[in-house]
């Protein structure tokens, strides 16, 4: 199954801003985590964002926020879109 991704600021750099990604069938988004870590040879990368005591990314499965939806252990469909936002800071 194909997923498609979209990524905004820092990790555009790093996935670039749209592209797809090939799956197996029944897989969670973090499964398509490490496989995108793998891809890109940084792993942890997406923990860096998202740890324990603040999130600096927020991530849509088809323009939903995860938190509302089952969060990293959300099923993948196939044609799901997945868009990670990492929060913007400036000064």
């Amino acid at each position: 199954m194909k997923i498609n991704i979209r990524s905004y600021g820092d990790l555009s750099k790093i996935l670039g801003e749209q592209n797809a990604v090939d799956l197996e069938d029944e897989v969670t988004l973090s499964d398509l985590i490490t496989k995108l870590e793998e891809k890109i040879g940084k792993k942890g990368l997406f923990l860096s964002y998202n740890n324990k005591q603040k999130s600096t990314l927020t991530i849509l499965v088809n323009g939903r926020n995860i938190q509302a939806l089952n969060g990293l252990r959300t099923i993948l469909k196939n044609g799901d879109t997945v868009v990670f936002i990492p929060l913007v800071v400036g000064g």
